[in-house]
């Protein structure tokens, strides 16, 4: 009885084990949990199709300063990437000419991407999060 009981028990572990997997022998559950909660492009519908990237441009985070940002970036389909090293919830906003969310609002520690579609021109950026956008601010070229 314990014997089959037992051999029930590993093949119901079994099946449930491959279960986890979708059809993908090297993943993990690490690996499908990481995929799963992947934010999807958000922002104002200005987020660029699943093409080829005309450029990529990161903005560092730490107490109320972007420690580094990007100053030009070529026009199209540009990934950005804010790293907040700080405590303290960070994002990075586009408002002029025209609203557009970059990367929403992380906190500390983490890191978040979002591709954006730009076109030539000269953007303000900020950190909109309260108290924040008299020292996170800047200037984006974008140029052809």
């Amino acid at each position: 009885m314990a014997r089959t009981l037992m051999a029930l028990l590993v093949a119901l572990l079994a099946v449930g084990l491959t279960a986890c997997f979708d059809g993908d022998p090297e993943a993990t559950p690490a690996d499908q949990v990481a995929a799963e909660d992947r934010p999807d492009d958000e922002g104002d519908g200005e987020a660029a199709d699943d093409g080829e990237l005309a450029d990529t441009a990161t903005f560092v985070a730490i107490d109320n300063e972007f420690t580094e940002f990007p100053e030009e970036v070529s026009a199209g389909a540009v990934e950005f990437t804010l790293v907040n090293e700080g405590m303290a919830d960070h994002n990075v906003i586009i408002t002029e000419p025209t609203e557009i969310e970059v990367v929403g609002t992380i906190a500390g520690g983490e890191t978040a991407t979002n591709v954006v579609e730009l076109e030539p021109g000269t953007y303000e950026y900020v950190c909109d999060i309260p108290g924040h956008a008299a020292t996170m601010n800047g200037t984006l070229e974008v140029t052809e």
